[in-house]
C-alpha cells in the first residue's frame, strides 16, 4: 500500500469514532469517564489530521512528535483499568491530578514508564514504538539522521540541505510512521468500543473493573 493509501486508511478511522461515540453522548451529564473518553477521542482526531496533513506536506519531524502524543492518550485511558474505581480516577483527571501522582488497585504509580510496560503485555509492540517516538520528542541524533544522506559509503561524503521540508526521509519511513498511527487509534478505538459497551449492557461504569 503506497503512502496516500496509508494516510487515508487512518483518516477513515474518524468513521469508527464517530459511531461509537453516539453511545456516549447520552451520558455526558452522568460520567467523568465518559467525557474522559469523548476527550481522548477528539484528541486522537486532531492528532490524526495534524499528522496526515504535516506528512503530505513534507514535514515527518513535526508529524513524528504526533506518535508519542497519541501513544499518551492511549496509555493516560489505559491507566483506567489499573485502578480500583475508575470514575474516581477520571474525576481525579478532570481536575488536573497528574495520572503518574496517582496509584494503579496494586498500588503501583502510574508512571509512563509502569504504563507503557504494563500496556506492552498487551501489545508487545508498544514499548518500542514509545521509546523511538520519544526520541522525536526530545532533540536526538534522530533529527539529524532525518537531515542529510550518504553519498559515497567508501569516502563518507554526504548531502544535507537547510529545508523545512524532509527532503531526506524516504517514504518507507513515512509509511511505518502511519502504520503506527494506525495501529495505535485502533487500539484506542477498541477502548472506547469497550467502554460504549459496558455503559450499553450494564449502565455508567463505576468501581466494576472487571470489563
Amino acid at each position: 500500500m503506497e503512502l496516500e493509501e496509508k494516510l487515508q486508511a487512518l483518516e477513515a478511522k474518524e468513521n469508527d469514532f464517530r459511531e461509537i461515540s453516539k453511545g456516549l453522548f447520552p451520558f455526558m451529564n452522568q460520567s467523568h469517564l465518559v467525557l474522559m473518553a469523548i476527550g481522548i477521542v477528539n484528541r486522537t482526531l486532531s492528532l490524526n489530521f495534524g499528522f496526515a496533513t504535516l506528512i503530505r506536506s513534507r514535514n515527518f519531524i513535526a508529524a513524528s512528535h504526533l506518535i508519542r502524543l497519541n501513544l499518551d492518550s492511549y496509555l493516560r485511558f489505559h491507566a483506567a483499568r489499573l485502578v480500583d474505581d475508575r470514575e474516581s480516577f477520571a474525576t481525579e483527571v478532570l481536575k488536573g491530578t497528574k495520572v503518574s501522582s496517582m496509584k494503579s488497585k496494586n498500588g503501583d504509580k502510574l508512571t509512563d514508564r509502569f504504563l507503557k510496560e504494563n500496556a506492552a503485555q498487551y501489545y508487545p509492540w508498544m514499548q518500542n514504538v514509545y521509546d523511538v517516538s520519544s526520541g522525536f520528542v526530545h532533540f536526538s541524533r534522530k533529527h539529524v539522521f532525518t537531515s542529510f544522506k550518504i553519498i559515497d559509503t567508501e569516502t563518507g561524503r554526504f548531502e544535507t540541505a537547510v529545508s523545512k521540508f524532509d527532503k531526506y526521509v524516504p517514504d518507507v519511513s513515512k509509511i511505518e510512521a502511519v502504520d503506527c498511527m494506525i495501529a495505535i487509534t485502533d487500539c484506542l478505538i477498541a477502548m472506547v468500543k469497550g467502554l460504549a459497551t459496558v455503559i450499553l449492557f450494564k449502565g455508567v461504569p463505576g468501581g466494576d473493573n472487571n470489563e
